[in-house]
């Protein structure tokens, strides 16, 4: 049986002008807006922002649920872990699981109400890293690997192990609060054939160290000068088709 696994990316674009000025919030649900008066850096409120925007087209496209409920009545709140659910009408929680991530002026998500017990999206520049972030963050294993890769192949590799490490943990709902060296990166399909990854998510192999309870399937692709990665959870093996929700 193949499961549904759905994602979008979206720019900021002129929405943000607007959102400075204080205006075009209108998709946002009161218990939105109290949060929204807490931030304190403009640029946080605008990752913010972003992020539910996104989130909540991409709900549209792929949740019966939500036919004829108004942005307003649809919260996305979190949970005190970190990771996002969304509540309806400010009392029914929606069944699934949602991810939600930001860099620049771009924002990527996933939903899926199939089989899986956890989810994680992220976003990042691809960028050289310097010596102590490998050593930071990275186990002794991808070190070495790492370090034999030419370039631009290794700093692909690295960003692609950061992003991954950062989807994995949010899967378990701790975020970057955990030691990121608990999931190492394996084999990564399309590493030195990156233009297909333009085109098309490629798996990923991961080991989860303590959390190895349960099946882990990652994927990564790439966008322009960025990359996303995806990490489902189950208890079971499944079949995914990864659709992607444009945007209109």
């Amino acid at each position: 049986m193949t499961s549904t696994l759905y994602w979008n990316l979206e720019s900021g674009g002129p929405a943000m002008a607007d959102w400075q000025a204080g205006t075009g919030l209108n998709f946002l649900s009161p218990a939105e807006h109290n949060r929204l008066a807490g931030f304190r850096f403009e640029r946080r409120r605008l990752e913010w922002l972003l992020g539910r925007r996104t989130a909540k087209r991409l709900l549209y496209e792929c949740c019966t649920d939500l036919v004829g409920v108004p942005p307003e009545k649809i919260t996305i709140a979190n949970r005190a872990g970190g990771a996002p659910y969304v509540i309806l009408d400010g009392e029914y929680e929606l069944k699934g699981c949602l991810s939600i991530s930001h860099r620049d002026d771009l924002a990527a998500c996933a939903w899926v109400e199939g089989p899986v017990t956890g989810l994680g999206i992220d976003i990042e520049r691809i960028e050289k890293r310097d010596t102590s972030f490998l050593e930071d963050f990275f186990t002794e294993q991808e070190r070495m690997f790492a370090q034999a890769l030419p370039e631009p192949e290794q700093t692909l590799w690295v960003t692609l192990g950061w992003s991954v490490k950062e989807s994995a943990l949010k899967v378990r709902g701790v975020g970057l609060r955990a030691d990121t060296r608990e999931v190492e990166l394996r084999k990564v399909s399309g590493l030195f054939r990156a233009r297909e990854a333009e085109h098309q998510w490629k798996p990923v192999g991961i080991q989860t160290g303590a959390y190895s309870d349960g099946i882990w399937q990652a994927w990564w692709r790439k966008h322009g000068e960025y990359l996303l990665t995806l990490v489902v959870h189950s208890q079971g093996e499944e079949e995914w088709m990864l659709k992607e929700v444009a945007q209109r």
